[in-house]
């Protein structure tokens, strides 16, 4: 099974912003995956405890004031 999206790695290169953003959420605690979805229209970071994701989502909320963040539970 292919985990890459050869898309993000294009996105990266031309805006390192998404780069910056996807290392910050990977670096969070509790974080186990960070990608860029496969249309390139989400960044998400998948955790493992929501109580992890929404430690995270503050954090990073507060270093990118002008991003839209969400918390979402997988079905």
């Amino acid at each position: 099974m292919n985990n890459k999206n050869e898309l993000q790695s294009i996105v990266e290169k031309k805006h390192p912003i998404i780069k910056k953003l996807l290392t910050d959420i990977s670096i969070e605690r509790g974080c186990y995956l960070s990608r860029m979805s496969g249309s390139g229209s989400v960044c998400y970071g998948l955790f493992n405890k929501e109580r992890a994701a929404k430690k995270a989502l503050y954090k990073i909320k507060s270093r990118y004031p002008k991003f839209w963040f969400s918390l979402a539970k997988t079905v």
